[in-house]
């Protein structure tokens, strides 16, 4: 087996089971874990208090015990997440869980957790709106002064302004390494397929980034090593998350490969550094007003639509797919922008809702015929 293949195999074994290398790397590192509920996570204020973040994506779980929390027409990930934790999936594991109140749906998730599991204590964060403002700013620093507070009471630790100057070199030096993978995988798609691009980004909310971003620096620097291939349909994601096997498994089969994305799961954690700043609260404040081409960072010119379609009009992408999880209110508000933008400048889009298992055969379905659009 190559040395491209080990760092392959042992990236999708993480991916693949969460539980299992979250465990391998408190066990190698002596921390605590705090899991981050979804995207935009403060980590590097749970990393300044030497504790391990990980990320909280859902999982195939079936739905029961939370339905008495949550109707049915609910986030799926985030109904997933609080049914592990009623199953007592993280009991032992988690030391606490940071929910950052980014919609309705995560303030209604941060309240539910605190009833319905009372043994993990839930750090909540709540982000303005107002973002650029330095009136937003400031309210957000004081969020996150909050939350750093509550990380040293939960650790016993005393956390420094170096500590956390610290914790944000390593998060923007992991982005940039990121950010570097995902330019060089556009370029290796017979190795790189749309999978194994996502477990890359996926294992990283399992691993001390300290250690991981090595392990995607040698992995980018053995694809240098293979002449460079170009997809037959190089398409460009957005929305929240492409997780599921068999809509990865379908994109493959049908050509289709991933050019660009700024999925909040994948490349839009790693697109902007936070900014340079005497004050490590204040500059990761900051950095929640560069968050660009989201639907869950406030922007009325709806900047992700120029973008996505700019990447088409390069020549990058063919087309776009748009895959958020059902019943995602900011995706679903964003919708009828994309439709009336793609349609008016001739892009092929195709807009995914992804649930449970049913609609994950429909959804591959809705791949293989929108692949047959493509030119």
């Amino acid at each position: 087996m190559s040395r491209l293949d080990c760092i392959l195999e042992a990236i999708s074994n993480d991916a693949k089971h969460p539980t299992t290398a979250i465990r391998r790397e408190l066990e190698r590192t002596r921390k605590k874990a705090v899991g981050c509920m979804l995207e935009f996570c403060p980590e590097e204020l749970i990393y300044a208090a030497g504790m391990l973040p990980v990320g909280l994506w859902g999982g195939n779980v079936e739905l029961s015990l939370v339905k008495r929390y949550f109707p049915a027409f609910f986030c799926a990930p985030v109904q997933q997440n609080l049914e592990l934790a009623l199953q007592g999936a993280f009991d032992g594991l988690l030391t606490a869980v940071i929910v950052p109140i980014l919609c309705d749906t995560l303030k209604s998730a941060s309240q539910n957790w605190r009833i319905a599991v009372p043994q993990i204590p839930m750090i909540p964060v709540t982000y303005p709106q107002n973002r650029k403002s330095r009136s937003g700013q400031a309210f957000l620093r004081c969020e996150l002064e909050d939350a750093l507070k509550k990380l040293e009471q939960i650790n016993r630790c005393k956390v420094s302004e170096q500590d956390v100057t610290n914790a944000i070199l390593l998060y923007n030096r992991y982005r940039q390494t990121m950010r570097e993978f995902a330019e060089r995988a556009a370029h290796h798609t017979d190795i790189i397929t749309p999978a194994v691009r996502h477990s890359v980004f996926q294992a990283g909310f399992y691993r001390d980034k300290a250690d991981y971003l090595r392990t995607v620096q040698e992995l980018t620097a053995q694809l240098e090593l293979f002449p460079q291939t170009k997809g037959r349909h190089p398409i460009a994601l957005t929305g929240i998350a492409l997780d599921v096997p068999r809509v990865l498994e379908a994109m493959e089969q049908n050509g289709l490969s991933v050019a660009a994305d700024t999925l909040a799961q994948e490349y839009g954690q790693a697109a902007f550094p936070v900014p340079d700043g005497d004050d490590g609260l204040t500059r990761l404040a900051a950095w929640w007003g560069q968050v660009r081409c989201s639907s869950l960072a406030a922007d009325p010119r709806k900047e992700r639509v120029e973008y996505m379609i700019r990447l088409v009009r390069e020549g990058r992408a063919q087309g776009v797919i748009v895959s958020a999880p059902s019943f995602c209110d900011p995706e679903e508000y964003d919708e009828p922008i994309f439709h009336s933008a793609f349609q008016a400048a001739g892009i092929p889009h195709l807009y995914l809702e992804l649930n449970d298992a049913p609609s994950a055969e429909q959804a591959a379905a809705r791949v293989q015929g929108f692949a047959e659009m493509l030119p």
